[in-house]
């Protein structure tokens, strides 16, 4: 036996549960008359259409250089005013190691939805294994993010 399943409103349900309530007495004493009506009968149950979706909102542009001055902020305690866009994010005053750098590269993704690819910091980077100094720039990262952006298949 195939069984399917058909969405009905809420009201209409309780319309045909009251009638079918209202007939099993009928049933078991085998008459062969119809119940009383207790309203207007209910239609045949046809499948109720899902609800329509709302239109994806537009994307919220966001201005990428400020949202990592914003990151900048919060994870080093640096005034936004201190952080100079062309300066590596290793020199003072943010002082950034390569655990800082996951860090804020994490916070971005978390906060655009999107990935960024490690080959992209690699390449912009220019840092020596011997060193292990970060020398990634705010602008870097901006341009970083921006590229991650736009590239198919960008979300998580």
């Amino acid at each position: 036996m195939i069984s399917t399943t058909v969405m009905i409103p809420r009201q209409q349900a309780r319309r045909a549960l009251c009638v079918m309530v209202m007939s099993i007495p009928y049933l078991l004493c085998g008459c062969t008359k119809s119940p009383p009506a207790a309203g207007p009968v209910p239609a045949p149950a046809q499948p109720v259409p899902a609800p329509a979706q709302p239109a994806p909102a537009a994307p919220k542009t966001v201005d990428v250089e400020e949202l990592v001055r914003t990151v900048i902020t919060k994870q080093f305690g640096v005034p936004a005013g201190k952080i100079a866009m062309d300066r590596p994010l290793s020199d003072p005053p943010l002082s950034a190691d390569e655990l800082d750098m996951v860090e804020l590269v994490m916070e971005l993704e978390d906060r655009l939805n999107i990935t960024i690819p490690d080959e992209a910091l690699e390449k912009r980077s220019k840092a020596t294994k011997a060193a292990d100094v970060v020398r990634i720039t705010p602008a870097d990262l901006v341009k970083i993010v921006r590229k991650a952006q736009t590239r198919p298949g960008k979300a998580r």
